[in-house]
């Protein structure tokens, strides 16, 4: 998905008020965003690593892998 893309999909899910919420929005870099790995410091750095647990040049597994394995656990 695009940086545009996102966008107007948050747009669209708080004119629909989503989930009871019109509060949705993009995790934010930060004040000062940094370049490489393991940079925790920002809401789009902690949802990365630890929320979604992250690993350098590896990207996220897709939702439904994600939610079957959540199932066997």
């Amino acid at each position: 998905m695009t940086c545009r893309g996102a966008k107007a999909f948050v747009n669209y899910l708080n004119n629909i008020t989503y989930g009871g919420s019109n509060q949705w929005r993009l995790p934010s870099t930060g004040n000062n965003p940094q370049t490489g790995f393991n940079q925790t410091d920002s809401e789009l750095g902690q949802l990365f690593y630890s929320e979604l647990g992250g690993l350098k040049s590896s990207p996220i597994l897709d939702t439904n892998t994600f939610i079957n394995e959540q199932a066997l656990t």
